[in-house]
């Protein structure tokens, strides 16, 4: 069994008023330029993921009045491998929501989750608010009760067990190998190698080093000439290194370089177009996955709420496109 998020409101947030957007296993957002695709995503991102983003720009403007509240509500149900909603959820997701935060109408179960950003004028700033309903109140085009319910006990309903995962259209793999916070830039931040692999694969680095230069006239010439630091400088010690491949093992992945080809030829992602970069960083996100699933096989504890195949994994891809 896994979960679905089965509707989402919003109310409040850009240029989204008051919507109901009812989801599937999976969703795909399409239409003109400024229809609301962004913001619907941005919203998702709101209530489940990172809102540092916030400002006042994203609280809704008419005419010459601007909304003081953004209401964002996810319906969480859950569901089996077809897809279809259960009556329960599974007890591994249970006991990662917490029977005490799971509603019920009496024969199914669910999780109605309310994020609410006001702006704090004592503080200066915007201050988010989290609570899990009471229940589900029912949605009229048009009409704003919904978001007036009573909204139950404030809490947090940020669970490190369900990772939330935003991609923006415009991802690019070289940019992730700069970016530490990108997917890519936080595998390749917690590289680890035995002690017996650092010391061997540094040796190997520091022979083929000082192959390099002894091979080269050129970067022989330049060792030899910058050794004159020594004499201005007052060193007993020639403390002249030239390193053309990463001296020590930590810093093999700040001079990463992706190469992709065919059989024949080879090269740098620099010389791709946007499509082979972009994807190249989607797929970035499928290793990133990987290796939290790994992690959690080795620490035998429950990845994404279920010991099985089913999980419940949210995605958001900022290009027309939302996966859940």
């Amino acid at each position: 069994m896994s979960i679905l998020i089965k509707i989402v409101r919003i109310a409040g947030f850009r240029g989204l008023e008051n919507i109901e957007v009812a989801l599937a296993q999976t969703t795909v957002l399409t239409g003109m330029n400024n229809t609301g695709k962004t913001s619907f995503l941005k919203a998702l991102q709101l209530a489940l993921g990172n809102r540092q983003f916030i400002s006042q720009d994203d609280f809704f403007f008419k005419g010459n009045s601007c909304t003081e509240k953004i209401t964002v509500d996810v319906l969480i149900v859950p569901v089996d491998v077809d897809g279809s909603q259960t009556d329960d959820f599974s007890e591994d997701w249970e006991v990662l929501l917490t029977t005490d935060r799971i509603r019920t109408d009496g024969i199914k179960s669910f999780l109605p989750l309310r994020t609410t950003v006001t702006f704090d004028t004592i503080k200066n700033s915007y201050k988010t608010q989290q609570t899990i309903l009471k229940d589900w109140p029912t949605f009229k085009a048009g009409e704003t009760d919904w978001f007036n319910a009573n909204q139950g006990n404030k809490t947090r309903f940020h669970f490190d067990e369900l990772p939330f995962f935003y991609m923006d259209a415009q991802r690019d793999i070289l940019e992730d190998t700069k970016l530490r916070n990108s997917y890519l830039g936080k595998m390749l931040s917690n590289i680890e190698y035995s002690a017996d692999d650092i010391q061997e694969i540094e040796k190997k680095i520091k022979a083929l080093n000082e192959k390099a230069v002894s091979s080269s006239d050129i970067l022989r010439n330049i060792k030899e000439t910058l050794q004159g630091l020594d004499s201005a400088l007052d060193n007993q010690n020639s403390g002249i290194e030239i390193t053309p491949f990463t001296k020590k093992i930590r810093d093999l992945n700040k001079g990463l370089t992706i190469y992709y080809g065919d059989s024949q030829d080879s090269f740098p992602m620099e010389y791709h177009g946007m499509g082979t970069r972009s994807w190249s960083s989607l797929l970035t996100l499928k290793s990133f996955i990987g290796l939290l699933a790994s992690n959690a096989g080795k620490e035998q504890t429950v990845f994404f709420g279920s010991s099985g195949k089913s999980c419940g994994r949210i995605f958001l891809m900022n290009q027309n496109l939302l996966l859940s």
